[in-house]
């Protein structure tokens, strides 16, 4: 007998998706660029209400249909590679995981667009038609799978896009009206979602599958470590210079440093012990600091010019 469809897409969304760790990375995320978009943009304490929900929950539905758009590309070459995932070993169908990104979307709409609204609506449609071209790998799909960082690359460009929404939602301002603070931590965003993106594809010499690609069998474990850490550096410079353009460049120095010192500590670790444990500390290190990259500007800007609690819908 076939299980009730929303069991089994609680088991692919335990393995595929987990909520609890999506959801912290998201509201971390959303928090600290709101927080930036509005003390760069107005003087006063930050605002939070309604309208900051509705953009974390966007956001979720957002890296979900992100995740289905993934599962669509790679789902002849995953048949193969990775036999043990959900779909491959049929607890759910492609089809049915389409479904549920249509939704997925479709909520989106009605949120952004009808609740959201205004400048919000523009930013997400931006952000909708590029996660459509990614879909089609940027028409250069042939050309770039194979080219594993710069496949990766223009994907994690959405960050920063997605980044643009959030200041959209908060502000009320177009993405293209957004002050030089808010464009620089952005950016800092896409080089911080690449971060992500290196540490999770850099494995120990026990764990490389054969045909499976991954920056340590690319590169080896110190020449990823070295790009995640170059990635992570400059990560921190951007958010750095972002708080030194609102006034409060000492407390992003000194937080984001100790940040980078302590990956650059678990990096070399890493890459002189190269094995399964030390290359799921390089990943709980690269996590924590996507996850502080977020959270630091949030917790400096809520103390520096204080939270407000509005009603904002």
């Amino acid at each position: 007998m076939t299980r009730p469809f929303i069991s089994r897409f609680g088991v692919y969304l335990s393995e595929r998706f987990p909520l609890a760790e999506h959801g912290l990375l998201i509201a971390t995320f959303t928090a600290g660029n709101a927080c930036v978009a509005q003390a760069a943009a107005s003087p006063g304490p930050v605002q939070v209400g309604p309208r900051l929900a509705v953009a974390g929950l966007v956001l979720l539905l957002l890296f979900f249909h992100f995740r289905v758009f993934d599962e669509c590309k790679d789902a002849l070459v995953d048949a193969d590679l990775q036999p043990d995932r959900p779909i491959q070993r049929g607890v759910v169908s492609l089809s049915e995981i389409k479904g549920a990104g249509a939704v997925a979307i479709a909520l989106q709409a009605i949120l952004a667009l009808a609740v959201l609204g205004g400048q919000a609506g523009v930013a997400w449609l931006i952000v909708m038609g590029f996660s459509l071209v990614m879909l089609k790998e940027f028409f250069v799909g042939r050309w770039l799978r194979p080219r594993l960082f710069l496949y990766a690359v223009p994907h994690t460009l959405s960050a920063s896009l997605i980044a643009l929404f959030v200041h959209s939602a908060v502000t009320g301002l177009a993405p293209w009206q957004a002050s030089a603070p808010m464009v620089l931590y952005a950016a800092s965003a896409w080089a911080g979602f690449t971060v992500f993106e290196v540490a999770r594809k850099a494995h120990g010499p026990d764990e490389e599958k054969p045909g499976v690609d991954s920056y340590s069998s690319l590169w080896g474990p110190g020449g990823a470590a070295t790009v995640n850490l170059l990635l992570i550096i400059l990560t921190a410079a951007g958010a750095t210079a972002a708080g030194v353009l609102m006034g409060m460049g000492l407390y992003f120095t000194v937080a984001f440093s100790v940040a980078t010192v302590i990956c650059s500590v678990v990096a070399v670790i890493y890459t002189r012990r190269p094995s399964r444990s030390t290359a799921k500390l390089h990943y709980l290190a690269s996590s924590l600091f996507l996850l502080a990259h977020s959270l630091l500007p949030a917790i400096l800007v809520g103390l520096e010019r204080g939270i407000q609690l509005t009603r904002d819908l």
